[in-house]
């Protein structure tokens, strides 16, 4: 398996293998142990099936955090396009998020 940063601005317009986009999500606290927001990084799989993306996943999971599983696609103009498989994002029910996407 094949795992990379994802970076949408360097994508190519044609990609003839499985794709998976991982989400994974961790949480920022304040000295008072409340939850301030969340970090998101985001990865491709390629080279791997479902339960091999599923596994990678649950494995590099932040403790506390969630994880996403996407399946995806390229389209012809080089995006990625993605199906929710498993998991949940931060703040899925709540009012209200605060993210911070790592560089």
């Amino acid at each position: 398996m094949d795992v990379e940063e994802f970076d949408d601005q360097l994508v190519c317009d044609r990609q003839d293998h499985t794709t998976f986009l991982v989400e994974l999500w961790s949480w920022h606290y304040d000295d008072d142990g409340e939850r301030q927001g969340a970090v998101l990084s985001t990865h491709i799989l390629n080279g791997c099936d479902v339960r091999e993306a599923l596994a990678w996943a649950q494995e590099h999971q932040a403790d506390p955090g969630c994880f996403v599983l996407f399946a995806g696609t390229w389209t012809n103009r080089g995006f990625l396009k993605t199906l929710w498989l498993a998991g949940e994002t931060p703040g899925y029910g709540e009012r209200s998020a605060v993210v911070t996407f790592e560089t």
